[in-house]
């Protein structure tokens, strides 16, 4: 750490001899100095020890901190700034990041249910998760026996020729009994690797929304993390039938949210109407751009469902790509939803006359509003508080 302090000292004072905007580096106090530069480290080590860089969202609130870090010595440097303003800024900083840090732990155990312990280091704990697989070389691949009785390159459901399909069960049954098979809380993904089967309607079906957010990016201290510790290119979202996407719309608005204009309580909760409008509206855009990527449609397959010599296989292919598409238009039915009641709302309307049934509510209105009701409570606080 001392070499990376002495070093910056050379650099500036060679800068200084090349422009006159800097002061001699000697006029400074090195006290100072070391004590404003370690308080900067101090701050940008306490977010890589207990943020997780990799998730969806917080390298837009770590690109806005470390540029606020990085500006701020500089302006000490050029005298804009004293060292006691530069510190209060810095601790100031550190205030906001200890209050990210409770916000994000609470959003990922409360809303998004993914119980993270505070008290641990967040990598510790994504490392201590991550699976152990061997690493083969080539070599190791190419020297493994091929069996010659196993048909590579056919696909399973043309391998297998069956007409009807038999499920027989362990205990006996008395004849007119009813039975009741007990799924549990499996998505069509699951249910088709454990089962083999896909269900239409199912509520806990789930969908992936990738987003490429490197356009998204304003400073090139984002871009710089994103490369120094190899983050994922894209940022991938669970859509559901049954939840709004939370985690999307926060998303959305740390794209919008700056530092110097919004708090921190913004990201997480509605604060700034003009903020969530745009967060919203962004929402959607995404959305109906990665909706309009899939080449069939609902009414497509649901007519392909009707095609009595589908065969097995062929039918739950079938539901299993219907269901993503209802998911992704079901979640563009709420986010409308959203942005029609908040409009409404933000000219005045009472929240009673602003919820009432849209035009994307079709026959789910009281659905939909149970769905929305924990956003909507929140709305109704922010528009009390804005009176």
């Amino acid at each position: 750490m001392n070499q990376v302090y002495y070093k910056l000292l050379e650099f500036l004072y060679v800068k200084q001899q090349k422009d006159n905007k800097f002061q001699i580096i000697s006029s400074k106090n090195t006290l100072q100095l070391h004590e404003i530069f370690f308080h900067s480290i101090d701050c940008k080590a306490f977010l890589f020890q207990n943020i997780d860089f990799g998730d969806n969202f917080s390298i837009f609130f770590l690109e806005q901190i470390f540029y606020k870090l990085d500006t701020l010595i500089q302006q000490y440097f050029s005298a804009d700034k004293s060292s006691y303003q530069v510190r209060e800024e810095i601790n100031q900083i550190k205030n906001h990041c200890i209050l990210y840090q409770n916000y994000w732990y609470s959003f990922q155990n409360q809303i998004l249910k993914r119980p993270i312990q505070q008290k641990y280091n967040i990598f510790a704990q994504k490392i201590g998760k991550r699976p152990k697989r061997n690493i083969f070389s080539m070599e190791q691949i190419l020297s493994q026996p091929v069996d010659r009785n196993c048909d590579y390159y056919t696909p399973v459901f043309k391998q297998e020729d069956f007409k009807n399909l038999l499920m027989r069960t362990r205990d006996p049954f008395e004849k007119g009994a009813q039975v009741y098979f007990c799924y549990s809380r499996l998505s069509n993904r699951k249910m088709l690797l454990k089962y083999g089967m896909a269900l239409e309607y199912n509520k806990y079906d789930s969908a992936f929304l990738r987003v490429e957010f490197f356009k998204y990016i304003k400073n090139k201290v984002g871009l710089w993390i994103i490369h120094r510790f190899k983050l994922n290119k894209l940022k991938r979202f669970k859509l559901k039938h049954i939840i709004p996407p939370y985690e999307f719309i926060v998303f959305c608005k740390l794209i919008y949210w700056n530092s110097n204009v919004h708090s921190v309580d913004t990201i997480f909760k509605i604060q700034d109407l003009q903020l969530e409008r745009k967060a919203l509206s962004l929402a959607l855009e995404i959305l109906l751009e990665q909706n309009s990527k899939f080449k069939e449609t609902v009414e497509d397959l649901e007519q392909s469902l009707l095609d009595k010599s589908l065969g097995y296989h062929q039918y739950f292919a079938v539901v299993y790509r219907l269901e993503k598409l209802r998911i992704y238009r079901r979640n563009i039915y709420l986010i409308n939803i959203i942005i029609i009641v908040l409009d409404k709302m933000m000219n005045g309307v009472p929240f009673e006359q602003a919820s009432e049934r849209t035009e994307y509510d079709f026959d789910f209105y009281e659905t939909n509003r149970y769905i929305l009701r924990k956003y909507f409570d929140q709305l109704k606080w922010a528009i009390y508080q804005s009176k």
